[in-house]
């Protein structure tokens, strides 16, 4: 499962995908590049046409309106160690419900 990455206009950032075009609900996960607390965001590596660059994923699946989801990026892609470490997150998440 390959994850795309959008523009989030609520939040200004880019933001995982996670929920396909018949939810009601964009299920998203917020990215950064400058994280603002302890143990709340995963380390992943995004690769764009200039490089790797290492981002932050925040611990949380926000639930937006459609209309809130901006454009796609089409040149920035996870790294597979980061899809990963990603899936592993949902999945413990998911365990918690």
């Amino acid at each position: 499962m390959a994850f795309k990455i959008y523009f989030n206009k609520k939040t200004r950032h880019p933001s995982i995908s996670l929920s396909g075009k018949d939810k009601e609900k964009w299920e998203n996960l917020e990215m950064t590049h400058n994280p603002s607390g302890d143990n709340k965001y995963i380390d992943i590596v995004c690769i764009t046409p200039k490089g790797p660059s290492k981002s932050y994923v925040r611990k949380y699946v926000r639930k937006d309106r459609h209309r809130v989801k901006g454009k796609l990026h089409k040149n920035t892609k996870l790294d597979y160690n980061s899809e990963s470490k990603v899936k592993n997150y949902l999945k413990e998440h998911n365990k918690k419900r």
